[in-house]
């Protein structure tokens, strides 16, 4: 958009672009044209101001998924890691329980390795017997408290380590929330669009699937995993929400897009989710009923060694 001068007086066009080329209409001349101009222009800012504010949203979604991503890999290396100490190997994608030679030596070596973790562990409960505990959690959680600001000082980030490296029998770790935890809180803060009223009553819908999942019995790696599975739900019905609220307003076609993408994203990362919790589950499952059988076996084949040498010797 121009506003030209020749001669005396003052003339309008617009810039329009038509089958690939740039071609110029004529809108007026004089003041009115002027003002014509001026208001075209404050159109044109505002629209630029909107496309800001769309971009900076959108960076800020795609930083949170991207979060959401990584936890996801990571939720994968634990029910990868699960299986492995289960007894089971990947075979073209596909998780098989180890038998012979293989498997004892993997059992041996996880017996020994589970044996110098004894051992160190008692080496510090040794070294920490005299310690108040409740003095070392208190200190513990003024110096995270400390940390958590713009520019910790990293003498005391060094402190906070060797903490709990030295009191490793205490698990100071415990006293802040877990990982999926922190990020639903965060997920439900960012989530601008969400009334506040809707927020409490998703974040208590995600203790309660907690809960239903059995999260308070279960083992560490499936705890994790169970709050993965309820944060990959919130950010689905966050998705929802937002492209429900995006299209029930003024919107173009390349928004309405975007957020159908964001959502396919969160639908396909939540399935993911379910069936990495699923899979370990079921494995694990299944390798406690076999040894359970294994073990039942061996028992019975004791017994009737007895009967048999009590058969003997009479």
């Amino acid at each position: 958009m121009a506003f030209e001068t020749r001669g005396n007086g003052g003339y309008y066009y617009r810039k329009e672009r038509e089958n690939g080329r740039v071609r110029s209409v004529y809108v007026g001349s004089g003041e009115t044209a002027r003002l014509i101009a001026m208001l075209d222009a404050a159109y044109a800012d505002e629209r630029e101001t909107k496309r800001e504010v769309e971009r900076a949203k959108r960076a800020e979604i795609e930083a949170h998924d991207a979060a959401l991503d990584e936890l996801s890999r990571l939720a994968d290396a634990v029910a990868a890691g699960v299986l492995l100490v289960a007894g089971f190997h990947t075979h073209k994608r596909q998780w098989r329980r180890c038998y012979g030679l293989a498997y004892t030596e993997k059992k041996g070596n996880i017996a020994t390795g589970d044996d110098a973790k004894m051992t160190n562990k008692s080496a510090t409960l040794t070294t920490t017997q005299s310690c108040d505990d409740k003095q070392i959690s208190a200190e513990f959680i003024a110096l995270v408290s400390s940390v958590n600001t713009g520019k910790p000082k990293p003498a005391d980030v060094e402190k906070i380590k060797r903490m709990m490296s030295d009191h490793n029998d205490l698990k100071l770790w415990q006293h802040f929330a877990g990982l999926a935890e922190s990020c639903e809180l965060t997920m439900l803060e960012f989530a601008s669009c969400v009334p506040a009223g809707l927020a409490i009553l998703w974040g208590e819908r995600q203790a309660q699937m907690r809960r239903d999942l059995g999260y308070d019995d279960a083992p560490e790696a499936e705890k994790y995993l169970i709050s993965h599975v309820a944060l990959c739900y919130l950010r689905l019905m966050i998705a929802e929400f937002q492209l429900t609220l995006k299209l029930s307003g003024d919107h173009n076609i390349n928004v309405g897009v975007y957020m159908e993408k964001r959502l396919t994203d969160a639908q396909k990362r939540y399935t993911r989710a379910v069936e990495t919790l699923a899979k370990v589950r079921t494995l694990s499952a299944a390798t406690r009923l076999i040894e359970s059988r294994t073990a039942a076996a061996s028992a019975a084949r004791s017994v009737n060694s007895l009967r048999a040498m009590k058969l003997i010797t009479e």
